[in-house]
């Protein structure tokens, strides 16, 4: 899960045995107001032990993407 939308937090809520974010469930937090995009990834087999992945950023996660949703949001 990612946003351009600045003062916007994304956190996983859930983990696998090992102790990896899974981000079926997620928890958003806001800081300040504005608009942005949140786009939400559902990967097949990602590493989740690359560099990053962890944190949210899958850019090292390789597997397939099956799908990639754009959401607009306005935070008031």
């Amino acid at each position: 899960m990612s946003s351009t939308l600045a003062g916007l937090s994304v956190s996983y809520t859930d983990t696998d045995a090992d102790g990896n974010p899974i981000g079926i469930t997620t928890e958003l937090i806001t800081s300040d107001a504005g608009s942005g995009v949140l786009t939400v990834i559902l990967r097949h087999e990602p590493n989740k032990g690359a560099s990053g992945v962890s944190g949210g950023d899958i850019t090292n996660a390789g597997g397939e993407t099956d799908i990639e949703v754009d959401f607009d949001v306005n935070v008031q």
